[in-house]
């Protein structure tokens, strides 16, 4: 497949763009009111997301999208907005949007925050491709799932059961995530954490065990899972691309900066002995990052010995990214961390976007 690239004006325009929306969210933080304007424009940096090499590869590939395609819905979404490319993204990224600011609002969370620490952290890997819309939605009925119910909590749970069941629809990906949904009820303390880097040489094993079976075809019988299972095969037998030193160093830089967050979370409010108690209905969430990420970690180390493709662990990896925003936005708003120290967290991630962005422009000068 030929890869189509942004030209150097469109990567000009998206490196502004996300400079803006990063300062512009650091100044608002500490703004008792929703600043609207930020999530809005956070919608129109999804929109028109040059940089994101998959946003040229959905418009060639848009007319063509028939019932027949591997998510279906996108098919409908499709005929809904006539096939024209900028409103099939604004669709799917404002939906995408709005729901991690439902989210937010669900968890009594500051939206300024919030926006500051998704827009560092998460922003360029939302706006990538459309399983964002999944990651959006399965948080999403999380949240009423294990929150507080403002109203009926049958009701929630419908909604968020419903968000959940959407979120497979939206990419088949997310079967695994939501077959281990119901581990959002273990409290996960240092105790577990410990036994679960003792158990991790087993849990290699268990993967590499089903990729083995999916790529036998000898699991999974049904119309829908056999739909995951393809996919898995498809990601699991892809040929690792090469690329040049530079990029392999901002990738890299990205892989370590989810990790770097995630790690800072685990020892503030598991392993520390001067640990915070979060909230259930945060602790929960964090239960489930902490499994995938185990799972990631996995998948990565898999592509490391046995030479399959990376692309199952770096996408486990990035589901992890609205969890994190979401329990460092709880820290900071409780002032158990301080903005400074988000910022030295978020860095890496951050740094990673500019590079790739200035490098490109480098090269295209």
């Amino acid at each position: 497949m030929h890869f189509l690239d942004a030209t150097f004006d469109q990567y000009l325009f998206c490196l502004v763009f996300y400079l803006y929306l990063s300062f512009s969210s650091l100044l608002f933080i500490k703004k008792k009111g929703t600043i609207f304007l930020t999530w809005l424009l956070i919608v129109a940096f999804c929109v028109f997301s040059y940089f994101a090499g998959d946003w040229f590869n959905y418009k060639v590939l848009l007319p063509y999208i028939t019932s027949d395609y591997k998510d279906p819905i996108y098919y409908y979404f499709a005929v809904f907005v006539k096939r024209d490319y900028l409103l099939f993204r604004l669709l799917i990224w404002g939906i995408a949007t709005f729901l991690v600011y439902l989210t937010s609002w669900k968890l009594n969370l500051r939206k300024n925050i919030t926006a500051f620490i998704f827009i560092w952290t998460f922003l360029p890997t939302f706006c990538y491709a459309r399983a964002s819309l999944a990651m959006a939605s399965y948080f999403c009925g999380l949240s009423f799932i294990v929150s507080k119910s403002k109203y009926s909590k049958i009701i929630e749970l419908i909604i968020g059961i419903s968000l959940i069941f959407l979120s497979f629809l939206f990419h088949r990906s997310f079967l695994p995530v939501i077959v281990v949904t119901p581990l959002v009820f273990v409290k996960i303390n240092r105790k577990i954490v410990i036994l679960l880097v003792l158990l991790f040489p087993y849990i290699l094993k268990l993967l590499n065990l089903v990729l083995n079976m999916m790529m036998d075809e000898l699991v999974i019988e049904g119309e829908e899972f056999e739909s995951f299972s393809i996919t898995a095969q498809s990601y699991a037998k892809q040929s690792q691309r090469t690329f040049n030193w530079k990029y392999m160093l901002v990738s890299n830089l990205k892989y370590i900066g989810f990790y770097i967050v995630f790690i800072y979370l685990l020892w503030k409010t598991k392993i520390s002995k001067h640990k915070i108690e979060l909230p259930i209905y945060i602790d929960r969430l964090f239960s489930i990052e902490i499994i995938i990420i185990v799972v990631s970690t996995a998948f990565f180390y898999l592509s490391i010995a046995s030479g399959i493709s990376d692309v199952l662990s770096y996408r486990y990896l990035f589901i992890s990214g609205i969890p994190s925003v979401l329990i460092l936005t709880h820290l900071i708003q409780t002032r158990n961390t301080k903005i400074r120290v988000s910022l030295y967290l978020m860095f890496c991630v951050w740094l990673s976007t500019i590079g790739l962005m200035v490098g490109k422009l480098y090269a295209l000068s």
